[in-house]
């Protein structure tokens, strides 16, 4: 597996002031894309999938559920389905539509947490979305 990727994580922060998504920028992963097709009996689906695998010792990284509840979310990131996660470096956004012309990107559908390796440099979060 190779950790030449550099991604930008959109982290949706909601507050009473309005929602903003918060930008990590994470250099060293792993990005996989996988284009395929699933043939029905009478259609034709997509099957592409991506995934995302960060090494455990990129620092920054707190499960969903304490992430909306930091006070300070500075140098914080998190793995949350609904969130999106672009190929490359690139800057802050208002809004999710600011990324419309960017074509190496996904919304998360799932995360893991893979800490049980015996070799510890192969602990990794790894999200899975389209």
């Amino acid at each position: 597996m190779m950790l030449n990727t550099t991604i930008t994580i959109y982290n949706l922060v909601k507050a009473r002031t309005g929602d903003t998504y918060q930008h990590t920028i994470i250099e060293g992963v792993h990005w996989e894309d996988e284009k395929g097709i699933r043939l029905g009996d009478t259609v034709v689906k997509s099957e592409n999938s991506i995934s995302v695998v960060i090494p455990m010792s990129i620092e920054g990284f707190e499960l969903p559920s304490n992430f909306q509840r930091l006070s300070d979310k500075t140098g914080k990131w998190t793995l949350r389905p609904g969130d999106v996660i672009v190929k490359g470096e690139h800057q802050e956004i208002t809004d999710l539509s600011d990324l419309n012309d960017v074509d190496q990107k996904m919304t998360i559908a799932s995360y893991e947490v893979n800490d049980q390796a015996l070799m510890s440099y192969l602990n990794n979060y790894t999200a899975n979305g389209k």
